[in-house]
Parts: structure tokens; sequence; C-alpha cells
């Protein structure tokens, strides 16, 4: 039974076990959505190009990835990869995008 297991090895082993049978890819987020290119690809189709573009080859290994213009109120306004984006940027952009 699953519940044995938790009593067993304790939540923190049921969440190793979680993440050895490949249900979540390390690194990735459990509550929020994932950065996936169809995710990207979404936030991105619904900027005006004003605020949109592509990284030039000036950005190195990320040339051609999508880029979108974003305010950090500790930065100020920011040009980023999407992919790359606060969390609660990249959130948001992706609720209003639906």
């Amino acid at each position: 039974m699953k519940i044995d297991r938790t009593i067993k090895y304790g939540l923190a082993g049921v969440l190793v076990g979680f993440l050895l049978r490949g249900n979540v890819k390390i690194g990735s987020s459990i509550n929020g959505p994932s950065r996936s290119q169809k995710n990207i690809d979404k936030i991105w189709n619904s900027l005006h190009s004003d605020f949109k573009g592509i990284a030039s080859e000036s950005w190195g290994k990320d040339a051609g990835k999508k880029t979108m213009i974003w305010y950090d109120s500790k930065s100020g306004t920011v040009l980023g990869l999407i992919e790359k984006a606060p969390t609660e940027i990249f959130n948001r952009y992706l609720n209003q995008a639906k």
C-alpha cells in the first residue's frame, strides 16, 4: 500500500521515489506551468510586436530564441528570453495568453 510506504519512509522518501520514477523533472516547478516550447510560443504569439523579438547572434548560444520585454521593480525594463523570465512574469503572461 502507498500509505505504508509513506509511513515507513516518510514524506521525503516518497518525494525521492516520485522524482526517481520520472514523474517530475528535476529543476521543474511542481506547482507552476512548465516552460515548454508550447507555453513559450503561446506567450510569444500573444505579445504585440513592439514587446517581442528573436535573440540575435550577439546573444551567443541563445541566438534564435524568443525574447520579450517585461518590467522588474529592481532592474526596470528588461529584455530577456521568455524561457528565463521570472516565474511570476512567466505565469502572468501565460495566463493572459489563454
